[in-house]
């Protein structure tokens, strides 16, 4: 229950950046668990945190693709060609992507999958 209220609040967080899509929302969600799952799983907030600092950093900062509705100019120029937003992300970036949708749920899964055989924890659900 505190995973999914840890996707919740991120969600929560996100929900009035520029831009935003009932996708983008569901991909935050999956992001904030994932980060949930990770911070059990090293004991430290630390590891979220930097999680989600390099994230932002390699979007924004090194490829300058948008993050979380916001832009900036990047290191790299990445001109991304289609206008399907399931693809891209459109103006939100690659949180609002399907592509996303399916890395972040099969990385929370695999993590809960693995903190459950290694006897971490008790249920996955």
């Amino acid at each position: 229950m505190a995973l999914l209220g840890s996707g919740l609040l991120f969600a929560l967080v996100h929900a009035l950046n520029p831009n935003v899509s009932l996708l983008a929302l569901v991909n935050v969600f999956l992001a904030g668990c994932f980060f949930g799952v990770l911070m059990y799983k090293t004991g430290s907030l630390l590891a979220a945190i930097g999680a989600h600092i390099t994230w932002n950093w390699v979007q924004g900062a090194l490829l300058g693709i948008p993050v979380s509705g916001t832009t900036e100019s990047g290191y790299f120029r990445t001109i991304i060609h289609g206008d399907n937003p399931l693809l891209t992300g459109g103006q939100f970036g690659a949180e609002a992507a399907l592509s996303t949708t399916i890395v972040l749920a099969v990385l929370t899964l695999v993590l809960l999958l693995y903190l459950y055989k290694t006897k971490q924890i008790n249920s996955i659900v």
